[in-house]
């Protein structure tokens, strides 16, 4: 399956995510030997890949766009974007996003039955239910999450990639 290559978009600008643009963790390596991987995008991460790439660091923009690596969004993130918007946090074309991700390879992954019991089974004092989410499908699918947030950087397993 194809990667996302980053066209130019106009889905709004999804600046308030709840994230300090400022944070800029040594990015983890990821060298050839680590390829394949499938790779789940943060919300934060799949908005700022489809808006500004310039926001993400060299090593996550490599995995992104590898031929070899399998990017997944999930409907965890669509409806947490959904939730922002509709409460003005942010000003975001979702369906846009969404198709833009898709156009450019990326798989849609779905919130199943395993995945809600599991996130609300979730041995985690952290209360997102969206990173929790997204913390349970990549355990359950033996994925790499794309993300900046902390919260789920020091959450074991660390399958991270630090965007």
């Amino acid at each position: 399956m194809p990667s996302i290559r980053h066209r130019e978009s106009t889905i709004g600008d999804g600046k308030d995510l709840g994230f300090d643009d400022g944070l800029r963790a040594a990015p983890q390596q990821l060298g050839p030997r680590r390829f394949p991987v499938d790779l789940l995008l943060d919300t934060h991460i799949a908005v700022w890949w489809a808006d500004d790439p310039t926001r993400l660091n060299d090593a996550c923009v490599e995995a992104i766009t590898a031929p070899a690596n399998t990017v997944w969004f999930s409907a965890a993130s669509t409806w947490e974007l959904a939730i922002k918007v509709r409460s003005g946090k942010i000003a975001l074309d979702i369906d846009r996003l969404v198709t833009l991700l898709t156009a450019n390879g990326a798989s849609l992954l779905g919130i199943g039955t395993d995945h809600a019991i599991a996130a609300g089974s979730l041995d985690w004092a952290h209360r997102d239910p969206f990173d929790r989410m997204l913390v349970t499908q990549a355990t359950l699918t033996s994925m790499r999450i794309a993300t900046r947030d902390q919260a789920i950087v020091e959450h074991p397993p660390r399958h991270t990639l630090l965007g």
